[in-house]
C-alpha cells in the first residue's frame, strides 16, 4: 500500500493549495504532516544515495520459472521500494516548489536538517532512473513506472524523476526564501560546483529555467566562503510525531504475525473485496483532485 499512497501523494501535492492549505491550518497537524513528508522523502533518496544501482537483466520464462520463491519475494520487495524512491523525488520537488509559503521551521528542516541541496547533487551523480545491461551496451531507463530501453542517440532526453530532481535544485538555488538562508561552505560550494559537468547544453535546451541556475552556479565558482558561519536564528524545531508515536507504540513482530494469519486463513472472495475497498477508496480520492483541479479551471475561465 505504501507505493500506491506515494503515488497517489504525487498527484495530489501536484496542486499548490494542497500544501499551502496544510500548512495554513489552524492547528498544528498541517505542518506536522508536512514535517512527516519531508523526513519520508529524506529517508528514501537518502537510501538510493548510498545503493549501488543494480544492472539492468532481463527476464526469460526459463529464468523466471527457475527462480526460488525467497528470491522473487525479495525482487517484488526491491521492486516496490524503488517505486517508493522514485515517486519521493516527485513529492519533495512539489514541497520545495512552495517552501517560501511554508513555516521557517519546515524551510530550515529541507535546507538545514537534511540538505536537500547536497542529498540531489549526489543524486544526479548516481543517476538510479538509468540502468544498464550486464554486457554494457543496452541502456535502459525508468519511464513511466517501468525500466524502457533507449537508443543511445537518445540517452540525453531527461526522464521524468530526472527533471523533477533538476527543477528542485532550481528551486533550493533561485528561490530568495531558501537560497538567503542557506549557509555556503566549502564544502557545499565544491558540492554544488559538482553540476557545472552536468549542466550540459542538451539538459538546459530541455529545461530551459536552468540558465540562471548556471549563472549561480558560475557566481559560486568566484566566491569565496566566509571563514566562519553567521549564527543562524533561534528555530523551535517540529520533529514527526507520527512516525515516532508508530514506532513506539505498535509491536511489529505482532503485526507481521497477524498478517500472516490473514493472508493464509482469508478466503479468495474476502481478498477481493478487500482490495476492491481500497481500489475504490484511492479512485474516489484521485477523482476528487482532478475534479476539484478542473472545477478550478472553469472558474478562472469565467
Amino acid at each position: 500500500h505504501e507505493a500506491t499512497l506515494a503515488n497517489l501523494l504525487e498527484l495530489i501535492l501536484y496542486h499548490q493549495d494542497t500544501l499551502t492549505n496544510l500548512a495554513q491550518d489552524k492547528g498544528n497537524e498541517g505542518q506536522i504532516c508536512i514535517v512527516e513528508l519531508v523526513d519520508y522523502c529524506a529517508r528514501k533518496i537518502t537510501s538510493l544515495n548510498i545503493q549501488d544501482p543494480p544492472e539492468y537483466t532481463s527476464k526469460t520464462t526459463s529464468s523466471i520459472a527457475s527462480q526460488s520463491p525467497e528470491s522473487t519475494f525479495l525482487e517484488q520487495v526491491a521492486e516496490i521500494e524503488f517505486n517508493c524512491q522514485m515517486a519521493a523525488l516527485t513529492i519533495i520537488r512539489h514541497i520545495i516548489n512552495v517552501a517560501s509559503k511554508l513555516s521557517p521551521s519546515i524551510v530550515s528542516r529541507i535546507t538545514d536538517t537534511h540538505d536537500f541541496m547536497i542529498m540531489l547533487v549526489y543524486l544526479l551523480e548516481k543517476a538510479p532512473w538509468t540502468r544498464k545491461s550486464p554486457d554494457g551496451k543496452s541502456i535502459y531507463k525508468f519511464i513511466n513506472r517501468k525500466w524502457t530501453q533507449v537508443p543511445r542517440t537518445q540517452n540525453a532526453k531527461l526522464t521524468e524523476h530526472q527533471a523533477q530532481v533538476w527543477l528542485a535544485i532550481n528551486d533550493l538555488a533561485m528561490d530568495p526564501e531558501l537560497r538567503d538562508g542557506y549557509e555556503i561552505n566549502s564544502f557545499r560550494k565544491d558540492t554544488i560546483l559538482r553540476l557545472r559537468i552536468l549542466l550540459t547544453n542538451s539538459l538546459v535546451d530541455q529545461i530551459t529555467i536552468l540558465t540562471d541556475l548556471q549563472r549561480v552556479i558560475e557566481q559560486l565558482s568566484i566566491s569565496n566562503p566566509p571563514a566562519t558561519l553567521s549564527k543562524s536564528m533561534l528555530l523551535i524545531e517540529q520533529v514527526p510525531e507520527i512516525r515516532e508515536k508508530i514506532l513506539e507504540e505498535t509491536d511489529f513482530e505482532e503485526l507481521a504475525q497477524e498478517q500472516i494469519t490473514k493472508l493464509f486463513e482469508e478466503d479468495q472472495e474476502e481478498k477481493q473485496k478487500e482490495m476492491a475497498q481500497l481500489a475504490s477508496m484511492f479512485k474516489d480520492m484521485a477523482d476528487f483532485v482532478v475534479n476539484k483541479d478542473h472545477h478550478n479551471v472553469e472558474l478562472n475561465k469565467k
